[in-house]
């Protein structure tokens, strides 16, 4: 059973969410975990890749789990023009969506994130958050952002452009700026709780550098890394999304 929300956040806005649980009502009496998953930015949305959360959220609620997708301030059919997307605004809008599971009933989350929105997971994996998934992170945002998007061409400019066109969607560039200067060693290394990484061998966004930052920085005993001969970004290849799909069920069934 999945339903469409809309979840109170700073500034009277609401946030576009679906909020799905088993069809079985007795599965969801009692509320314990709540999957939250946590697009990709800049420019992302809850149905990027294929609507990878989508196939996520039917699976997952068949194992008779409970699951939360939606939309950052500024992406997909949330509120907000892209070109005021910020780290800020992501990280106040995930703890909105915290508070409204808490409002709910839940008492612990389990995070999926991809992207740049793995990243500003870290600044939530706090006492509610047990556990993580994290898809093709931005762990050293810097070093992404300086390479693949080059936001420093924007600082000479007299007037420079709040938004760039990439990918085919509409970016702030204040979004690459912050993320150009983000370093999240700090939060990572309070990090305790069981995490996974995916990541594709082949990734034109996030190398497999990102798997020495996690390995050095994480110190979770329960730190898992899984890679994918051949996989690009997204690991849009149907073998890897049944390899992917495996192991995200097989995580949240010891965790969730």
């Amino acid at each position: 059973m999945a339903e469409q929300v809309r979840i109170p956040a700073s500034g009277g806005q609401k946030l576009s969410g679906i909020y799905a649980r088993p069809g079985d009502v007795m599965a969801y009496e009692n509320l314990h975990t709540l999957i939250v998953m946590v697009h990709d930015l800049p420019g992302g949305d809850k149905s990027d890749h294929g609507d990878l959360f989508g196939l996520l959220e039917m699976h997952l609620t068949a194992d008779g789990l409970h699951t939360l997708r939606f939309d950052f301030r500024g992406c997909g059919e949330s509120p907000g023009k892209p070109e005021l997307a910020s780290l800020g605004s992501a990280s106040r809008d995930l703890e909105a969506v915290l508070n409204w599971g808490r409002e709910t009933g839940y008492r612990q989350f389990l995070i999926i994130g991809e992207g740049l929105g793995a990243a500003i997971a870290f600044a939530h994996m706090g006492e509610s958050v047990t556990a993580a998934i994290l898809l093709w992170p931005w762990l050293d945002p810097k070093q992404i952002a300086r390479e693949k998007f080059n936001p420093g061409q924007w600082l000479d400019m007299e007037n420079p452009p709040a938004t760039v066109e990439i990918g085919g969607r509409s970016v702030g560039t204040r979004l690459l700026l912050e993320a150009s200067k983000t370093n999240l060693r700090p939060f990572m290394k309070k990090v305790r709780v069981p995490v996974t990484i995916l990541i594709g061998e082949t990734d034109e966004i996030v190398s497999l550098d990102q798997i020495d930052v996690a390995r050095t920085y994480i110190p979770s005993k329960r730190l898992e890394i899984n890679t994918y001969q051949g996989g690009h970004y997204g690991l849009p290849d149907a073998s890897h999304r049944r390899n992917l799909l495996a192991q995200v069920r097989d995580f949240t069934r010891k965790h969730a």
